[in-house]
């Protein structure tokens, strides 16, 4: 039988003057002796109950919906806050069927579920539902959910859509290129390296070969996770393979790894191959090769985040008021490097500068200024901006990236980005919790996700 898939799309109101906010997650029709309460198992960590001028129908138990809201304190002491609904959009997926009414008349209604779960709603409009769909095992409808006045739930369909299949890419365009990474190559816990001769030679290569794109796949990995990426630009004059060290800290799940060379004509012309130093100016190439990525496979658009080593994460501050930066990436991880970025406006998005204690080596060539005070500079900046950043520096350790810093990156990445901290979260309700509808809803979650919350 069909499983619905259920969307609320709910129109903007006010309760009380409270305004309305949106919700996502998962339904159940509770009872207990004389007691029935309608409940959501919020993506957000939170249990709300949920009033809508009646109680949901007993068969809509488990159904994934999003609703729009005023949030109210309750007085339950099982449910602290409630969500109050009265009008709602659904997209539903279901299977037309005919049934009978009172008076002898055959009338359209929409049956959704599974073999657990099966519901049957009444649909008005019936010469629409009669006159396109009736022949048809599996429809999408767009609806207004609708009480009559004895209680029941109907739906009055206003258009009939058809399924959209998934494409690639999704969310926004970063570069103008329709380059892919071999589609034989994405498998799980595998490297991949393509040449990006557009782009132009390598400073690695000192201008002899085309720059290079490694991408690093988890041990999880599947083409239907929206993974999260880090991109990391390398020390020096660059090196794509360096992004592994992330691999570490990971502990090679969930997130893809992606590094790049620098552009020995850019870097040249800049003027700092003499020093041994390179950028990404204006983060041309991050922006090219995430466009390759999203181009080959899913990712998670709200978690993208930028990684440097020395020259990397110089790269890094040298870019951050530019908005090819500011577009795609949602943080940022300097590490034995960063200098001022005079004005940037980051936001919330999290920024963590990881530095060695004794990196401090003056250099007369500039202001006789030591990496740690031009690192100093570039994080009471953001301060000041008053951003989301955070400072580790790595004890007994000069210019390198040590091992003592893993665990401090790894509770960094898994405790600022929402969209990775929320599976945590539901991690951490399934352990508390007794309810067993709670913790079978977000087992499920975390389960579809893809997401391997061991990782930490």
């Amino acid at each position: 039988m069909t499983k619905m898939c259920f969307v609320f799309i709910v129109m903007i109101m006010t309760v009380s003057g409270i305004a309305a906010q949106k919700f996502h997650g998962t339904f159940f029709h509770k009872e207990n002796g004389d007691n029935k309460t309608d409940i959501l198992i919020s993506k957000d960590g939170n249990i709300y109950e949920v009033t809508c001028g009646t109680l949901i129908l007993d068969s809509m138990n488990g159904m994934d919906v999003e609703i729009i809201g005023s949030k109210l304190r309750n007085r339950s002491k099982d449910y602290p806050y409630k969500i109050n609904a009265t009008m709602f959009h659904a997209l539903i997926t279901g299977k037309p069927v005919v049934k009978k009414s009172k008076s002898g008349k055959e009338r359209p209604y929409l049956q959704f579920g599974d073999d657990k779960c099966c519901g049957l709603l009444k649909c008005q409009k019936t010469s629409l539902i009669q006159k396109h769909c009736m022949d048809k095992d599996k429809i999408l409808l767009w609806c207004l959910l609708r009480f009559n006045k004895r209680g029941k739930l109907y739906l009055m369909p206003q258009r009939i859509l058809k399924e959209a299949k998934v494409s690639l890419p999704q969310g926004p365009e970063y570069d103008n290129t329709d380059n892919t990474l071999p589609e034989d190559k994405l498998k799980s816990n595998s490297g991949i390296t393509i040449d990006l001769p557009e782009l132009g030679n390598s400073a690695r290569s000192n201008g002899r070969n085309a720059i290079q794109m490694f991408v690093h796949l988890p041990e999880n990995y599947s083409p239907n996770t929206a993974h999260p990426v880090i991109f990391h630009m390398g020390g020096g004059r660059g090196n794509p393979g360096e992004v592994m060290g992330w691999n570490n800290i990971v502990k090679g799940k969930n997130f893809i790894l992606v590094g790049a060379d620098y552009s020995y004509d850019a870097n040249n012309k800049a003027g700092l191959l003499k020093y041994g130093t390179c950028r990404d100016f204006d983060s041309k190439i991050a922006a090219h090769c995430i466009q390759i990525l999203k181009n080959s496979t899913l990712i998670d658009d709200d978690t993208i985040i930028l990684s440097g080593l020395s020259s990397g994460a110089y790269s890094i501050t040298d870019c951050l008021n530019h908005k090819t930066t500011l577009k795609i990436f949602d943080g940022f991880c300097a590490i034995i490097g960063g200098s001022d970025p005079k004005g940037a406006k980051i936001g919330d998005r999290p920024f963590l500068f990881v530095f060695g204690e004794k990196d401090t080596q003056r250099f007369a060539s500039h202001r006789n200024k030591s990496r740690m005070d031009w690192m100093q500079e570039a994080y009471k900046r953001l301060q000041r901006g008053k951003c989301n950043v955070q400072l580790y520096l790595q004890k007994g350790v000069g210019h390198s990236w040590s091992r003592e810093s893993y665990p401090v990156q790894r509770k960094w990445l898994y405790s600022q980005f929402p969209h990775i901290r929320k599976y945590f979260d539901w991690a951490d309700v399934c352990k508390d919790t007794d309810d067993p509808c709670v913790k079978q809803t977000y087992e499920k979650w975390i389960r579809e996700s893809g997401f391997d919350t061991t990782a930490i």
